[in-house]
């Protein structure tokens, strides 16, 4: 198998997904309601503390990172663009190593939020060089 390396698992998946235009207005709606946040509180004639900009921050890292997630890799399974994927691997790997070998009430929800998007089933898998890694099944 030389030239190989990932491992592709075939599974089909009956599971009713949001359709793409569902998940693209959830995605508006969430940024647009970002947006309005952010400049709600950046015009505010009070001025704010550096600790509430490093709460402020430290809240958007610890909500945005995992509820990226999902979109990332909705728009991998759309795309399977090598720079996308890659860089959606190495961003998310401590997210797709939970999915992989955590516990099924973490597992689960993931797995759900990451094909909840998605054009293929997606999964945690590993290569041979034994990364970890979400692939897609072929068909």
């Amino acid at each position: 198998m030389s030239g190989m390396e990932d491992v592709f698992v075939v599974e089909i998946d009956s599971a009713p997904r949001i359709g793409p235009i569902v998940a693209t207005v959830i995605g508006l709606v969430a940024g647009a309601f970002c947006i309005w946040l952010t400049v709600r509180l950046v015009n505010r004639r009070k001025k704010r503390s550096a600790t509430f900009w490093v709460t402020l921050l430290v809240l958007a890292v610890l909500v945005g990172y995992p509820l990226s997630f999902g979109p990332a890799f909705w728009l991998y399974s759309r795309l399977m663009t090598t720079p996308i994927g890659h860089f959606a691997n190495r961003f998310y790997h401590p997210i797709i190593l939970t999915w992989r070998s955590g516990p099924e009430w973490i597992a689960g929800p993931i797995g759900w939020y990451a094909n909840a998007g998605a054009y293929f089933k997606l999964y945690p898998a590993q290569s041979f060089g034994g990364d970890v890694f979400v692939g897609r099944s072929t068909y």
